[in-house]
């Protein structure tokens, strides 16, 4: 019987192919899966030399940068990957590989680190028996959440995929209150909670964030009534291309999922949207609450090794 076997080329074009096509995942989970191309890469493409594996790298880097413009910490970690493989100097092919592959595990352990100090620094902003709104599903979110089981949390359904309705049932198994709500009750709700907390998948130089559409409208609602609005985010999600002069590219999906062909309609299906620094209360990270300041001071040092693959 003939097996198939993907050769390194198929098998990372294959991995690059589902994460433009995930729409599942948030944009820490897919920074890892970008980082896991190129450890694939680092230890099995063919090269002749290890300025060949750096450059095959370095292609690779840039196509998964494209591919989900809206998620910075895909850029962000992969522009660190190839900064440190580049900054390890001339070393034999077969050392470059090995260091490689360690500085992308090394990375992806460093976000989960990050996901849980960030989730953990959230947790303690929320107040007992509290009720918190929040809309479309963030890993981080979710973690921070769970860390306050007294809590009562109200949750967006975010159509037109549902991410919602997931955090929703995921939040009743591990013993939180959660009520459901349709997107265009969350205003009716408002007044219910005691704060809003949503995820992020970008943070942008003036403090403003990229987030899945209805982000923006909750935190309208919230700020209408004076309802504290928390983004809960890593560090590696603060877009560094932004402090280099990029505009946010907001990506949309395919108008079949908001609705069935109607004659004469144009149907549209933004995924992200930017939800301005003047409506959040805090920035909140694994470092703690951060202004605008502490931000662009981040982002400066990202922007070292990101800004060489946006040439």
């Amino acid at each position: 019987m003939e097996v198939n076997v993907l050769t390194v080329d198929e098998d990372v074009e294959s991995r690059i192919r589902a994460i433009r096509n995930d729409k599942t995942h948030g944009a820490s989970w897919l920074s890892m899966s970008a980082l896991d191309v190129l450890k694939v890469i680092a230890e099995e493409a063919p090269a002749g030399s290890s300025m060949q594996l750096l450059n095959t790298l370095r292609e690779k880097a840039k196509r998964l940068i494209e591919v989900r413009p809206s998620m910075a910490p895909i850029a962000n970690s992969v522009a660190r990957l190839i900064h440190e493989a580049e900054a390890a100097g001339p070393i034999p092919l077969d050392s470059l590989r090995k260091a490689i592959a360690e500085k992308a595990d090394e990375i992806v352990d460093e976000s989960r680190i990050s996901v849980n100090g960030a989730a953990e620094n959230v947790s303690k902003l929320i107040e007992a028996d509290g009720t918190i709104i929040t809309c479309s599903y963030s890993s981080t979110v979710f973690e921070a959440l769970i860390l306050r089981p007294d809590i009562r949390v109200i949750v967006a359904e975010s159509r037109p995929l549902f991410e919602g309705r997931l955090l929703a049932k995921r939040l009743a198994e591990h013993g939180l209150r959660a009520t459901l709500i349709a997107d265009a009750a969350m205003a009716a709700f408002i007044n219910d909670a005691d704060a809003a907390v949503v995820g992020a998948d970008s943070v942008l130089a003036d403090g403003s964030i990229v987030n899945k559409v209805g982000t923006r409208l909750l935190a309208l609602a919230a700020n209408d009534v004076g309802v504290r609005f928390y983004a809960a985010t890593e560090t590696s999600k603060f877009d560094a291309r932004s402090l280099l002069g990029r505009a946010p590219v907001l990506e949309e999906g395919d108008p079949s999922e908001v609705a069935e062909e109607v004659r004469g309609v144009e149907i549209r299906n933004p995924y992200f949207e930017v939800t301005p620094a003047r409506l959040i209360t805090a920035v909140v990270t694994e470092l703690g609450p951060m202004d605008v300041h502490m931000i662009v001071s981040q982002m400066e040092e990202m922007s070292r090794y990101v800004e060489p693959l946006l040439r």
